[in-house]
């Protein structure tokens, strides 16, 4: 009569949706492989915490946390999968933020499979909000401000809005690298003195540039997106 499994050689132990790999790759950790120097075989630490999480091995998980977390090799969407099926939530906002700032492009198919439809529809959500938020900073030069003793209000505005229309506008519309919107000012700062523009109404116009909202929506958009992805991950844990 054949028992359940492990008393002979010929009839092993059953684990089921673990391979032979994942197993050898546990063996390996246990035994040598905590002693090996980074990096480690991506493979080795997607098994390492599948076992551990499988088998609450608490120093095997950590391991591969830690490892996982940083590691080049896993795609951010992989991350944000793995941060949903494992409970790893603070994997989440920075490979969202990767997400997000590549752009829509960017994205792969393999991308999406990971992300699954919530959250792949989450961050096209976030890409698109930011790129209309970019448009609609792209349109308009904000306005200027005049430092004390300005007398050539009507140039120095012309001067801003011809140097927004021509340079700014530009350069956030880019095609292929769209810029982060915080950016603004620096770029603006690269460009040096604008022309026919009083040095004390540029310097107080970018001052009044850097407090604006619409710099700092790209962080608070994809902030607001990340939030939903946890929020969703939870919503999976009841």
């Amino acid at each position: 009569m054949k028992g359940t499994g492990g008393d002979r050689e010929d009839d092993p132990v059953f684990l089921e949706s673990i391979t032979s790999r994942d197993f050898d790759y546990l063996v390996c950790h246990l035994f040598v492989g905590w002693v090996a120097p980074p990096p480690y075989e991506s493979a080795m630490l997607m098994s390492l915490l599948r076992l551990g999480s499988l088998y609450q091995m608490k120093l095997v998980l950590t391991f591969a946390q830690y490892h996982i977390r940083d590691d080049p090799r896993i795609s951010p969407a992989t991350k944000i999968n793995l941060a949903r099926q494992y409970t790893v939530p603070e994997w989440v906002r920075p490979a969202f933020k990767t997400l997000v700032s590549a752009g829509p492009l960017q994205i792969t198919d393999e991308d999406v499979d990971q992300l699954g439809l919530v959250t792949y529809t989450i961050l096209t959500r976030a890409q698109a909000e930011i790129a209309r938020e970019r448009l609609r900073l792209s349109l308009a030069a904000p306005p200027t401000v005049h430092g004390d003793g300005c007398v050539a209000h009507d140039r120095c505005e012309g001067a801003w809005k011809e140097f927004w229309g021509i340079k700014v506008s530009r350069w956030l519309n880019h095609p292929d690298k769209p810029p982060r919107l915080s950016k603004t000012c620096e770029f603006i700062e690269q460009l040096g003195d604008i022309p026919f523009m009083r040095s004390r109404c540029y310097s107080e116009t970018l001052l009044k540039l850097r407090g604006m909202a619409p710099l700092r929506a790209e962080e608070r958009i994809t902030e607001e997106g990340a939030e939903k992805v946890l929020a969703f991950h939870r919503s999976l844990e009841l």
